[in-house]
This record gives structure tokens, C-alpha cells and sequence, in this order.
């Protein structure tokens, strides 16, 4: 009996390690890319700081945004979270 029940626990590790390994090959092949959006209406440059709260109201991070116009048609606007 306890030799059946190791091979049921090594078998499961196992399968675990495989599920972890594919998950991590599908994310490193697919990157992620930024491409310029249209902007019709640009609300001009703004500047805000931003919190993220837990469900239960504690304050798990902060961030900072600011919108600049580039050219006429372009906006660059970054959100960065810590």
C-alpha cells in the first residue's frame, strides 16, 4: 500500500512540474507589444498619482500617470504600478 501511494505522489509532482513548464514556454512566446493609437479628442497633459487597495481597504501599491502630447496626433501616455 505505501509503495502505491508514492508513485501516485511522484506521478502527481511530475505532472505538476510538465503543467508549469508549458506555461511558462506559452508566455515567453508570446511578447507583448505597444502599437500608437488614434487619438481623435486628446485631453492635453495631465499628471495623477493612483492607489490600489485589497478588497479589504489596505493599500497594496501605487502608481503614477502622465499623459504628454508629442506631436499633433500623438499622445504618450505612461501607467507605471509599484
Amino acid at each position: 500500500m505505501l509503495f502505491s501511494l508514492t508513485i501516485v505522489f511522484v506521478h502527481r509532482e511530475f505532472w505538476t512540474a510538465v503543467a508549469v513548464i508549458i506555461a511558462m514556454i506559452g508566455f515567453m512566446g508570446s511578447p507583448a507589444g505597444a502599437v500608437p493609437i488614434a487619438v481623435r479628442f486628446p485631453e492635453g497633459i495631465a499628471h495623477g498619482f493612483l492607489l490600489v487597495r485589497s478588497s479589504s481597504g489596505e493599500i497594496i501599491g501605487h502608481g503614477e500617470m502622465t499623459q504628454i502630447i508629442k506631436e499633433r496626433d500623438l499622445v504618450d501616455s505612461p501607467l507605471v504600478f509599484n
